[in-house]
């Protein structure tokens, strides 16, 4: 660990507690955004409606990606050092987190086969894009 390293580690501690909180946030704001997007191509460009098979199917699927997206980009670059084993670290808790979220799904008894396919789904797909963020970030880091 060189002087720099040393120096970021001791002045800016405060980024540690914060990597979580950042991580859920940034991820919530991202898909926000991207719904809000989403829902206003929907209603200027028209072609289709907000129960069609793009918002029941398609979208969701791409908002799972980009949720899982958000959250490890957060992950990765909001602590100070250690930033890919925050990243796997986060990522395994979003992975656990999402699949305790797929489970209640699966057992509840209001849940239709349906629902439970398309969480699973995108739980897959967001914990994913999740861990691929966090596989490119460390080779970026090992190349340069």
């Amino acid at each position: 660990m060189n002087a720099s390293e040393t120096r970021i580690g001791a002045y800016q501690w405060w980024r540690w507690p914060l990597m979580p909180i950042a991580a859920v946030a940034g991820s919530f704001i991202g898909v926000a955004a991207l719904m809000f997007f989403g829902w206003l191509s929907l209603h200027v460009f028209g072609g289709f409606n907000v129960s069609g098979w793009l918002m029941r199917y398609f979208f969701p699927i791409v908002v799972g990606v980009f949720a899982g997206y958000f959250f490890a980009f957060f992950s990765c670059n909001v602590p100070p050092r250690g930033k890919v084993l925050s990243g796997i670290i986060m990522t395994t808790i979003y992975a656990i987190v999402k699949a305790a979220w797929v489970y209640s799904v699966w057992v509840s008894p209001e849940s239709s086969m349906s629902r439970g396919v398309m969480e699973s789904i995108i739980a897959v797909v967001g914990v994913m894009s999740a861990a691929a963020y966090v596989a490119i970030f460390h080779s970026e880091r090992v190349q340069g």
